[in-house]
């Protein structure tokens, strides 16, 4: 497993969808089964306007009620979620402790902070994830990149249909679309070297949610929310000002603390 990414999903929210669209989307989300070789799932909801597939790698939990896409307990929301929450065993027990979780997964605890929080629960997180979550009363998606971009989101906006995806390959295949070179992008790569400056991709109309960035949608309205949630420069003016002044003994005795207690919560899956 080791050469193996974790976990990936195909999602489609839109027009209802044809028989060959749905053929095509299971054809794009067998293109990421080298990243979740443990579970393939799909849900088609809402007369077919709503296709969510995701492909599972197991890491924090092998229980098969992990596997997604996954449902809030109260059947409200469902989530696709690539990546690891490592602080997810402290957050059960600073805000969810009363909650009777059925899984021991990063996932459920996600999804029901989700369902307690709303958007205030991404600030919550510490880890590396990308996710997408569909509220089923009020028809809005989430699609939503950790701070640094470790974990990738590609979506592509067709009309007022949208395609998203951990990968690009699929959102080809879904689309059913020949391929057409972003050149801009590929001169700033030759030219410059030059590849996380946008986001852009090297294909046209296929582009990154941006680190530390969401899109809000409504698989019913094709206007799409871009907003930043995450901004290094501001958490350290408004956070870690104090340290500026500090003695330079003091600021690294501060950075190797910080560094061990994000490296243990980092190795949560190998215990």
């Amino acid at each position: 497993k080791e050469k193996i990414n974790m976990c990936g999903f195909l999602t489609y929210f839109g027009d209802s969808l044809e028989d060959k669209q749905i053929f095509n989307l299971e054809k794009g989300i067998k293109l990421l089964n080298h990243r979740g070789p443990d579970n393939q799932k799909k849900e088609i909801l809402f007369d077919k306007k709503c296709f969510l597939a995701h492909t599972r790698l197991n890491i924090q939990d092998n229980d098969i009620k992990s596997n997604q896409p996954f449902f809030s307990s109260n059947a409200r929301y469902i989530l696709l979620f690539n990546g690891e929450i490592y602080n997810h065993r402290k957050l059960r027990e600073s805000h969810l402790s009363n909650f009777n979780f059925k899984t021991k997964s990063d996932t459920e605890t996600l999804i029901e902070l989700w369902n307690m929080y709303g958007e205030e629960s991404i600030n919550l997180l510490e880890g590396m994830f990308a996710f997408i979550i569909l509220d089923l009363i009020s028809y809005d998606f989430f699609c939503v990149r950790d701070r640094f971009g470790i974990k990738p989101l590609y979506y592509m906006k067709i009309g007022k249909n949208i395609i998203l995806s951990s990968e690009i390959k699929p959102i080809i295949t879904a689309a059913d679309l020949k391929i057409n070179i972003n050149e801009k992008i590929l001169n700033d790569f030759l030219s410059n070297g030059l590849i996380e400056h946008t986001s852009e991709t090297f294909f046209k109309n296929i582009v990154k949610v941006s680190p530390g960035s969401f899109l809000k949608g409504n698989i019913f309205n094709e206007n799409l929310i871009k907003k930043k949630w995450f901004d290094l420069k501001e958490v350290y003016e408004n956070k870690y000002s104090f340290f500026k002044p500090l003695s330079f003994e003091k600021k690294i005795e501060l950075l190797n603390n910080c560094l061990k207690e994000v490296l243990e919560e980092s190795l949560i899956s190998d215990f």
